[in-house]
């Protein structure tokens, strides 16, 4: 995910983007139940991350699960510049530093109440930004039944237990 994210590994998109529309395609019969219009946001990048990588990468994530979405009959609205982020950099924090950051950080910037709302995200790692961006969008009036990552970190004591860190 490092090589993709800061690495620069273009040809990386197409497979991850097909692996998010898989797991959307998945997910999908499950969320025709729900409530209200559906969206999917994502867990917004840092300011300057898409200029820095040269794509927007949580936009690709979320048109990719939008693809999945429609394959299975369901329309999803873009949401993927409803939440901003305000603040620096989690990478290397503390869980409890990456917790109390995130809701610290997070702003929605369009109106999401009566929505059901479906969250990508690539990576997660301690569960904060996931948590974060439920908390804001629920505050915000939105209902937020799942979420979609790629993949999950193997917590830090994990790795120095098996000594791959």
């Amino acid at each position: 995910m490092t090589a993709w994210k800061d690495g620069g590994r273009r040809d990386l998109d197409r497979f991850l983007s097909e692996a998010m529309e898989r797991a959307a395609t998945t997910i999908g019969p499950a969320l025709t139940q729900l409530p209200g219009p559906l969206m999917i946001a994502c867990v917004p990048s840092r300011p300057g991350a898409a200029r820095r990588r040269g794509r927007d990468l949580p936009r690709l994530l979320t048109g990719a699960a939008a693809a999945g979405l429609a394959a299975v009959g369901l329309e999803a609205t873009d949401g993927s510049r409803v939440l901003a982020l305000s603040r620096g950099e989690q990478r290397g924090s503390s869980a409890r530093r990456r917790w109390q950051g995130m809701r610290q950080s997070l702003t929605v910037r369009a109106p999401v109440a009566g929505r059901t709302i479906l969250i990508v995200d690539d990576v997660m790692t301690t569960g904060a930004s996931l948590a974060g961006v439920a908390e804001a969008l629920e505050r915000a009036g939105a209902a937020v039944p799942a979420a979609l990552v790629l993949a999950v970190a193997e917590p830090a004591r994990a790795k120095a237990a098996t000594g791959l860190g």
